[in-house]
Protein backbone atom coordinates (compact mmCIF):
# COMPACT_ATOMS: atom_id res chain seq x y z
CA UNK A 1 0.00 0.00 0.00
CA UNK A 2 1.19 3.21 -1.02
CA UNK A 3 1.75 6.18 1.50
CA UNK A 4 -1.15 8.07 -0.12
CA UNK A 5 -3.53 5.00 -0.59
CA UNK A 6 -5.56 5.06 2.79
CA UNK A 7 -6.29 1.60 5.10
CA UNK A 8 -9.87 0.36 4.06
CA UNK A 9 -11.26 2.08 7.53
CA UNK A 10 -9.78 5.24 7.43
CA UNK A 11 -11.23 5.48 3.70
CA UNK A 12 -14.69 4.86 5.09
CA UNK A 13 -14.44 7.37 8.24
CA UNK A 14 -12.52 10.17 5.82
CA UNK A 15 -15.41 9.71 3.00
CA UNK A 16 -17.90 9.83 5.79
CA UNK A 17 -17.06 12.86 7.54
CA UNK A 18 -16.32 14.56 4.44
CA UNK A 19 -18.69 17.86 3.79
CA UNK A 20 -19.68 16.42 0.45
CA UNK A 21 -21.13 13.31 1.89
CA UNK A 22 -23.03 15.02 5.08
CA UNK A 23 -23.92 17.75 2.67
CA UNK A 24 -25.42 14.72 0.67
CA UNK A 25 -26.57 13.05 3.54
CA UNK A 26 -28.58 16.39 4.85
CA UNK A 27 -30.73 16.57 2.20
CA UNK A 28 -32.70 13.48 2.58
CA UNK A 29 -32.79 13.11 6.62
CA UNK A 30 -35.24 13.95 8.54
CA UNK A 31 -35.13 17.62 10.31
CA UNK A 32 -34.52 16.26 13.53
CA UNK A 33 -31.07 14.59 13.02
CA UNK A 34 -27.82 15.97 12.23
CA UNK A 35 -25.42 14.38 9.16
CA UNK A 36 -22.55 14.24 11.87
CA UNK A 37 -24.88 12.24 13.90
CA UNK A 38 -25.37 10.04 11.44
CA UNK A 39 -21.97 9.59 10.19
CA UNK A 40 -20.87 8.92 13.81
CA UNK A 41 -23.17 6.32 14.27
CA UNK A 42 -22.51 4.63 10.91
CA UNK A 43 -18.48 4.71 12.21
CA UNK A 44 -19.68 2.76 15.48
CA UNK A 45 -20.97 0.18 13.45
CA UNK A 46 -17.97 -0.13 11.33
CA UNK A 47 -16.06 -0.60 14.26
CA UNK A 48 -17.80 -2.86 15.61
CA UNK A 49 -18.16 -5.51 12.93
CA UNK A 50 -15.22 -5.02 11.13
CA UNK A 51 -16.35 -7.29 8.50
CA UNK A 52 -18.31 -4.21 7.03
CA UNK A 53 -14.91 -2.46 6.14
CA UNK A 54 -14.37 -5.04 3.77
CA UNK A 55 -17.22 -4.08 1.37
CA UNK A 56 -17.34 -2.06 -1.13
CA UNK A 57 -17.33 1.63 -0.27
CA UNK A 58 -20.49 2.81 -1.76
CA UNK A 59 -22.16 0.08 -1.18
CA UNK A 60 -21.37 1.33 2.46
CA UNK A 61 -22.27 5.07 1.56
CA UNK A 62 -25.94 3.70 0.13
CA UNK A 63 -26.56 2.01 3.54
CA UNK A 64 -25.54 5.17 5.73
CA UNK A 65 -27.95 7.04 3.02
CA UNK A 66 -30.73 5.04 3.83
CA UNK A 67 -30.05 4.55 7.62
CA UNK A 68 -30.37 8.69 7.70
CA UNK A 69 -33.63 8.96 5.30
CA UNK A 70 -35.47 6.63 7.86
CA UNK A 71 -33.83 8.38 10.71
CA UNK A 72 -32.84 4.77 12.02
CA UNK A 73 -29.69 4.14 13.83
CA UNK A 74 -27.43 1.39 12.82
CA UNK A 75 -25.68 0.57 15.62
CA UNK A 76 -27.57 -2.32 16.70
CA UNK A 77 -27.73 -1.32 20.37
CA UNK A 78 -31.47 -0.07 19.91
CA UNK A 79 -32.63 -3.06 17.73
CA UNK A 80 -33.72 -0.11 14.78
CA UNK A 81 -31.09 -0.88 11.62
CA UNK A 82 -28.21 -2.77 10.75
CA UNK A 83 -25.43 -2.65 8.25
CA UNK A 84 -24.35 -6.12 7.25
CA UNK A 85 -22.15 -7.77 5.14
CA UNK A 86 -22.93 -9.89 2.74
CA UNK A 87 -19.36 -10.41 0.22
CA UNK A 88 -18.59 -7.68 -0.74
CA UNK A 89 -22.07 -5.98 -0.05
CA UNK A 90 -22.79 -3.70 2.90
CA UNK A 91 -26.36 -4.00 2.99
CA UNK A 92 -29.49 -2.47 4.83
CA UNK A 93 -31.71 -4.23 7.58
CA UNK A 94 -34.53 -2.67 9.41
CA UNK A 95 -35.03 -4.26 12.97
CA UNK A 96 -38.44 -4.81 14.16
CA UNK A 97 -37.77 -1.86 16.35
CA UNK A 98 -37.42 -0.02 13.54
CA UNK A 99 -40.34 -0.78 12.04
CA UNK A 100 -42.37 0.28 15.24
CA UNK A 101 -40.38 3.12 14.58
CA UNK A 102 -41.19 4.18 11.57
CA UNK A 103 -44.85 3.01 12.14
CA UNK A 104 -44.93 5.50 14.75
CA UNK A 105 -43.73 7.99 12.66
CA UNK A 106 -46.00 7.61 9.55
CA UNK A 107 -49.38 7.71 11.87
CA UNK A 108 -49.66 9.61 14.59
CA UNK A 109 -51.44 8.19 17.49
CA UNK A 110 -50.68 4.46 16.42
CA UNK A 111 -49.97 1.99 19.07
CA UNK A 112 -47.35 -0.82 17.98
CA UNK A 113 -45.98 -3.65 20.13
CA UNK A 114 -43.86 -6.52 19.33
CA UNK A 115 -43.10 -9.63 21.57
CA UNK A 116 -41.17 -12.89 21.47
CA UNK A 117 -43.05 -15.90 21.88
CA UNK A 118 -41.42 -18.74 24.06
CA UNK A 119 -41.55 -22.60 24.29
CA UNK A 120 -43.56 -22.48 27.54
CA UNK A 121 -45.72 -19.13 26.88
CA UNK A 122 -49.46 -19.71 26.04
CA UNK A 123 -50.08 -18.98 22.49
CA UNK A 124 -53.07 -19.10 20.96
CA UNK A 125 -54.23 -17.68 17.26
CA UNK A 126 -57.74 -17.67 16.81
CA UNK A 127 -58.57 -15.13 13.30
CA UNK A 128 -61.81 -14.62 14.44
CA UNK A 129 -61.37 -12.30 17.40
CA UNK A 130 -59.38 -9.36 17.39
CA UNK A 131 -56.86 -9.05 18.12
CA UNK A 132 -56.42 -12.31 16.63
CA UNK A 133 -53.88 -13.81 18.93
CA UNK A 134 -53.72 -14.66 23.01
CA UNK A 135 -50.48 -14.75 24.65
CA UNK A 136 -49.73 -15.14 28.01
CA UNK A 137 -45.58 -15.58 28.97
CA UNK A 138 -44.75 -17.91 31.89
CA UNK A 139 -42.33 -15.24 33.78
CA UNK A 140 -41.16 -17.85 35.26
CA UNK A 141 -39.68 -19.84 32.68
CA UNK A 142 -35.86 -19.33 31.59
CA UNK A 143 -35.39 -17.49 28.78
CA UNK A 144 -33.19 -18.65 25.94
CA UNK A 145 -32.78 -18.16 22.02
CA UNK A 146 -32.93 -21.50 21.43
CA UNK A 147 -36.35 -21.58 23.00
CA UNK A 148 -37.54 -18.91 21.03
CA UNK A 149 -40.66 -20.48 18.91
CA UNK A 150 -41.80 -17.18 17.21
CA UNK A 151 -42.77 -13.40 17.42
CA UNK A 152 -45.34 -10.83 16.22
CA UNK A 153 -46.23 -7.18 16.16
CA UNK A 154 -49.29 -5.93 17.14
CA UNK A 155 -50.60 -2.04 15.82
CA UNK A 156 -53.89 -0.47 16.61
CA UNK A 157 -54.69 2.61 14.59
CA UNK A 158 -56.13 6.03 16.45
CA UNK A 159 -59.73 4.66 15.05
CA UNK A 160 -59.40 1.43 15.95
Amino acid sequence: MSKTELAPIERIKQTLLSDAFKEALARVMPLHLTADKIAGVALVAINKSPKIAKCTLPSILQTVITAGELGLSVTGSLGEAYLVPYADQCTFQIGYRGLIKLARNATAGINVDARVVYRDDQFEIDYASSPPFSHKPKLDAERADADIVGAYMYAKWPDG
